[in-house]
């Protein structure tokens, strides 16, 4: 069992011994995460950073609660795949490649500091209607491909090349997409 490579939906409410046993499998290339409470993100964090190997990490909260993943002392340093839904107040995985953001309702603000994420290529971030148009975008240069689902009708044409008060934060990048919900429009809208 210690050889096991790929491990999708554990259910973490099963306790945090569960969670603990997790760190031993050491040879983890995919882990999926589902049912994460709070005050488990601290065992989480300590198993994770065992798992050197790691390439793709899924995990979903209780009920949308916090994640608490800020404990995470040593990121798997082959870590390029990381999707997270719930409440996230920071990160500290530099070397992403994808990062996806799922019901992510009342984000309101998300910041991104220079040298964050710096060979970060895809940025997914679904349904966040309140969140601001993150100005640190501006700043992820390899990002090639942003995806916003379910923001404002106004969030997207703010970053309009024609005359979006945004567009700056985005135009480096060369695809970036709005899918569904705008005003209850399912199209999508592309900047380019």
């Amino acid at each position: 069992m210690v050889d096991l490579q790929k491990l999708c939906d554990v259910e973490a409410s099963h306790g945090i011994s569960l969670i603990e046993e997790l760190g031993k499998l050491r040879q983890l290339r995919r882990l999926g995460i589902v049912n994460l409470m709070e005050e488990d993100g601290p065992s989480m964090c300590a198993s994770i950073s065992n798992m050197k190997y790691l390439e793709s990490l899924v995990i979903l909260s209780k009920d949308d609660g916090i994640l608490n993943l800020q404990a995470i002392s040593d990121p798997p340093r082959y870590l390029r795949t990381l999707t997270l839904q719930g409440g996230l107040s920071r990160i500290r995985v530099p070397e992403l490649k994808v990062l996806c953001l799922y019901d992510m309702k009342g984000l309101k603000t998300l910041k991104i500091h220079e040298g964050a994420l710096p060979v970060l290529e895809l940025l997914e971030i679904q349904p966040s209607p309140h969140m601001e148009v993150p100005s640190g975008i501006r700043l992820l240069k390899t990002l090639t491909w942003i995806d916003f689902f379910g923001m404002t009708r106004e969030f997207a044409y703010s970053m309009r090349p024609q005359d979006g008060q945004n567009y700056h934060i985005v135009e480096h990048v060369p695809n970036v997409f709005f899918h569904g919900s705008h005003a209850d429009d399912q199209t999508i809208l592309s900047l380019r």
